[in-house]
């Protein structure tokens, strides 16, 4: 007895082999990161026309994910889904801002911390030169008096 067709019909699952959408994905993070077919190729170790097919949506091992991830510097839930670590993403411009403008506050504390020693260090040779003036002044009166 022949089994069922399901030719045309939609199984509900979503297939890993055909997804034009990842593709997209692939092909949006490698303009981005400045690779061409052939340097993406040479990257992962891999031929030239296995990217067309992974640009066309075909299907690829766990293994190639996780290279093409590294290599894009994304992640392999990016890559297969679509779901974007966009908190990272955002966050990260947010980040190096204030750690700079951290660096730049350290910066001017070490400038004040600087500028400070050098004022204790004149205020003490004052307070130093002020108080040799004191004792020989006593001096002086005492050999008057």
């Amino acid at each position: 007895m022949p089994k069922p067709s399901n030719a045309g019909k939609s199984t509900g699952k979503k297939s890993m082999d055909d997804d034009v959408d990842r593709g997209d994905r692939i092909r949006e993070l490698m303009r981005t990161r400045g690779h061409d077919n052939s340097s993406l190729a040479r990257a992962v170790g891999r031929d030239r026309s296995q990217i067309y097919r992974w640009l066309d949506g075909k299907s690829m091992t766990g293994e190639v994910v996780g290279q093409l991830a590294q290599e894009l510097e994304t992640t392999r839930t990016f890559i297969m889904t679509g779901t974007h670590p966009d908190a990272v993403d955002r966050a990260t411009p947010v980040l190096e801002a204030s750690v700079e403008k951290l660096s730049e506050f350290v910066d001017a504390l070490a400038d004040q911390q600087t500028e400070l020693l050098s004022e204790i260090s004149s205020l003490r040779s004052a307070l130093e030169d002020q108080q040799s003036r004191q004792a020989r002044g006593r001096r002086g009166q005492g050999d008057s008096g």
